[in-house]
C-alpha cells in the first residue's frame, strides 16, 4: 500500500484519468446546453422566420426551406448552403428601393389633399424634416386638417364667434349710406365700440333699424318721384298725341275747304261767262257778273273765318303743349340732376370719398374688355391695414376710420389720372393699374407702401404707426378678374405671413444674380 501511494506512475495515472472523467462530465453538461440552447434559438428563428414571411417572393421560398431544415435533423452542410443562399435573396433584395417611411408618407398625404396656400406648403416643409418625433407629426397634420375640413368637403367654414357687439359694428361699416346719414352711423358705430351692455342692445338695434328705414324711406321717395314723372310723361305725350291728331283733322278741314272753295270758284266764273255771253244788253250782263262777284265774296269770306278759327285754336293748343313741355323739361331736369347726384353717391364711399367696390366693379368690366381687345398690360393690387383691428381696440373706431381715411388719401393722391383706387370693404382697397408691366407696378406700389409707413399720423396728440401690406398680380393668356384677384389676393395673404408693411407679386418675380 505503501509503495502504490509513493508510485509515481500510478500517480500521474490516476490524475490524468479524473482529469478526463471531468472533461467528459463537462462535455456532456455541455451538449445538454448546446442541444438545450439549439432547440430554444431553432424555436426562436422558426417564430422570426413566420413573422418575416410577408417579403418579396425569393425570399419568402428561401425562409420556407430554411423552416424545413430547422424542423428536421441540422445538417451542417445543407443549412450552411439554405444560409447561404438566403443572404443572396437577401441582398439582392437590398437594391430595391424601400418602402416610404411614416414621414414620406405624411407629406405624399398632405401635398396630394387639394389645399394650397403658404400654410399647407410650410406643413409639407415640416413634415419632410428627420429631427422632429412622427407622433408630433401625425398630430400636427391632424390639426391642420380639422382646420381644414370645410374646404376638404367643399363647405364654407363656420364664421368665428364674435361677440354681439362686434358683429353688429361689422354690419353699421358695410352699410352704403347715403352723407346725410353717415353721421347717425358713426354715432352707433361709436357707442358700439365702447361695448354694449345687455339692455343697451334694443337701445342700438333700433337705432340700426331707424337708419335702414329711413334708407329703404328715400328708396321709396325716389320710386314714387319717378312714378309720378312717368304718369306726367305719359299724360303729355297723350295731350302731344291729341294735339297733333286735331291739327291733322284741322289741315284736312283746311284743305277740303279749300277744294270746296276751288270748285265754287270755278263754277261762279263759269257761270260768269255763260251770263256775258247770254246777256241781251250790258245792263243785264253787269248785274249777273255783280251778282256772282258777291257769291265769290262770301264764299273767301267764309273760308278765312273758317281758317281763322282753326289758327286760333292751334295756336292755344301750341300754347298749351308748350307751357307742358316746359314743366316736363324742368321736372326731367330735376330728376337727371338727382340721377347723378344719386349715382355719384352709390359710386363713392361715404367715409374716404374715394370710389367703391360697386364703382371697382364698374372699372374692372371696362378695363378688362379693353385688355382683351389691346392686349395691353393690366396689373391689379390688393391693399389691407395691417393690425387694423388693434388700431381699433386700442384707439376706438373713429382712429380707424381717420386711418381709413388717411390711407385713402394717400393711395388716391399717389396714382395717375388712369389708375383706379377703391375701397373694397372694411380696411381692404383694391387698385387697377393699365397700361403698366408687373415690375413697374411692383415698384409703384412699393413707393407707395413706403409713403404710407413714413406718414407721421396722430391721434389725440398719440403717434400712430400706420403700414399696409399689399398683393400684386396682373392679367394674363386666359385670366378673368376673379381669378387674378385670387391670386392678388394669395400674395396679399403672403406678404402678411412674411411680416406685413410689403408688397409681394403672384406669381413671385424672378431675380438674377
Amino acid at each position: 500500500m505503501e509503495r502504490y501511494k509513493t508510485d509515481p506512475t500510478g500517480d500521474a495515472l490516476n490524475r490524468r484519468y479524473r482529469d478526463a472523467l471531468a472533461r467528459l462530465e463537462k462535455l456532456e453538461r455541455d451538449e445538454q446546453r448546446l442541444q438545450r440552447v439549439g432547440s430554444i434559438l431553432r424555436l426562436g428563428i422558426s417564430r422570426l422566420l413566420l413573422i418575416a414571411d410577408d417579403s418579396s417572393s425569393a425570399v419568402a421560398s428561401q425562409l420556407a426551406d430554411l423552416r424545413s431544415e430547422l424542423r428536421g435533423n441540422l445538417d451542417a452542410d445543407r443549412l450552411e448552403a439554405v444560409i447561404h443562399a438566403l443572404s443572396e435573396a437577401i441582398r439582392r433584395l437590398d437594391e430595391v428601393p424601400p418602402p416610404p417611411g411614416p414621414a414620406a408618407l405624411l407629406c405624399r398625404l398632405a401635398e396630394a389633399l387639394p389645399l394650397a396656400g403658404p400654410k399647407w406648403r410650410a406643413l409639407c416643409t415640416w413634415l419632410d424634416r428627420d429631427d422632429v418625433d412622427p407622433v408630433e407629426k401625425v398630430d400636427r397634420l391632424a390639426e391642420h386638417l380639422r382646420a381644414s375640413l370645410p374646404e376638404l368637403l367643399g363647405e364654407t367654414p363656420a364664421p368665428e364667434e364674435l361677440p354681439t357687439h362686434e358683429v353688429l359694428l361689422r354690419l353699421t361699416e358695410r352699410l352704403e349710406v347715403p352723407r346725410e346719414l353717415v353721421s347717425r352711423v358713426d354715432a352707433i358705430k361709436s357707442r358700439l365700440a365702447a361695448g354694449l351692455a345687455p339692455q343697451e342692445l334694443e337701445a342700438v338695434l333700433a337705432a340700426i333699424a331707424a337708419v335702414v328705414r329711413e334708407m329703404r324711406g328715400r328708396a321709396l321717395e325716389e320710386k314714387r318721384d319717378l312714378e309720378a314723372f312717368l304718369r306726367q310723361t305719359t299724360a303729355g305725350l297723350k295731350e302731344l298725341d291729341q294735339t297733333l291728331r286735331s291739327n291733322v283733322e284741322q289741315r284736312r278741314e283746311s284743305y277740303d275747304d279749300g277744294v270746296r272753295l276751288d270748285d265754287a270758284m270755278h263754277a261762279e266764273v263759269q257761270d260768269i261767262e255763260n251770263s256775258i255771253n247770254s246777256a241781251v244788253d250790258l245792263r243785264a250782263a253787269q248785274e249777273l257778273v255783280h251778282h256772282h262777284l258777291n257769291t265769290i265774296r262770301q264764299q273767301l269770306t267764309r273760308f278765312r273765318s273758317a281758317e281763322a278759327q282753326r289758327l286760333q285754336l292751334a295756336e292755344r293748343e301750341v300754347e298749351v303743349l308748350s307751357g307742358r313741355l316746359k314743366d316736363m323739361e324742368v321736372e326731367v331736369g330735376r330728376l337727371q340732376e338727382r340721377v347723378r347726384s344719386q349715382r355719384s353717391q352709390a359710386l363713392v364711399d361715404p367715409l374716404t370719398g374715394i370710389p367703391n367696390r360697386l364703382a371697382y366693379d364698374e372699372r374692372i368690366a371696362l378695363e378688362f374688355a379693353r385688355w382683351r381687345r389691346y392686349g395691353t398690360p393690366l396689373c391689379l393690387a390688393v391693399w389691407d391695414v395691417d393690425r387694423f383691428k388693434r388700431i381699433n381696440d386700442r384707439y376706438g373706431h373713429q382712429a380707424g376710420d381717420k386711418v381709413l381715411r388717411v390711407v385713402a388719401k394717400m393711395l388716391k393722391g399717389h396714382i395717375r389720372a388712369t389708375d383706379t383706387v377703391a375701397r373694397y370693404g372694411g380696411e381692404e382697397f383694391v387698385m387697377l393699374l393699365p397700361d403698366t408691366e408687373i415690375d413697374g407696378a411692383l415698384r409703384a406700389v412699393e413707393k407707395l407702401r413706403g409713403s404710407i409707413e413714413a406718414c407721421e399720423f396722430h391721434y389725440r396728440g398719440n403717434p400712430v404707426a400706420i403700414t399696409v401690406s399689399c398683393g400684386l398680380a396682373h392679367f394674363g393668356e386666359g385670366d378673368d378678374p376673379e381669378e387674378v384677384f385670387r391670386r392678388a389676393d394669395e400674395a396679399l395673404y403672403r406678404a402678411k405671413a412674411d411680416g406685413r408693411n410689403r408688397c409681394c407679386v403672384d406669381p413671385p418675380l424672378e431675380t438674377t444674380p
